[in-house]
């Protein structure tokens, strides 16, 4: 913005110099604008690059950590469930990925979400060992009545913290309100 207002000016100043100056500074103006156009240009290859490459990738399913990626159809459509089905006070338990995407979509809290959650590296492997199915029954249900968790996403990431297909087979009392190709929502 700093470099745009400074040629604006000087192409208006342009009018005070004589006839040798003005083709000089015009000249100059010129090869700005050209270098200015062709660096968006190939900014927006390299843009247009990086989301094609993320489009065809098949891993990961689900962004995690760094990777910067729109979220997949029927991951948005989970949330628009909760959204629809919970109210806005209800505290969602997922991975992160869908951690940092609920409160977006569905307006909710979640129990972990974003590196800056207090205790995240805690929270975290408490998460895995919930969906890797490595806490006992009455552990799970400690944990999830100890923090008003009604309401579980699960979805790629946490399905691939166990390996499990269906949380209600490791964690019984669960029961599943919604279900789509990627995503279940488990309700207790």
């Amino acid at each position: 913005m700093p470099l745009g207002i400074l040629t604006a000016y000087l192409l208006l100043d342009v009018g005070r110099l004589g006839n040798i100056w003005k083709k000089i500074a015009a000249g100059i103006a010129a090869i700005l604008i050209i270098l200015g156009l062709g660096t968006m240009y190939s900014s927006w290859r390299w843009q247009k690059e990086f989301l094609d490459q993320k489009i065809t990738a098949t891993q990961p399913l689900v962004p995690t950590g760094s990777y910067v990626m729109y979220p997949l159809k029927n991951f948005v459509a989970a949330m628009i469930f909760i959204q629809d089905q919970t109210s806005r006070t209800t505290v969602i338990l997922s991975e992160t990925t869908a951690g940092n995407y609920l409160p977006v979509y569905s307006g909710n809290t979640v129990y972990v979400g974003q590196a800056n959650t207090v205790n995240t590296e805690q929270k975290e492997g408490i998460v895995k060992s919930f969906f890797s199915g490595s806490m006992s029954l009455a552990q799970a249900t400690d944990f999830l009545t100890a923090n008003n968790l009604h309401y579980i996403f699960f979805g790629p990431q946490e399905m691939a913290d166990g390996g499990i297909a269906d949380l209600s087979n490791t964690y019984p009392f669960l029961t599943k309100i919604y279900s789509n190709t990627y995503v279940k929502i488990y309700h207790w």
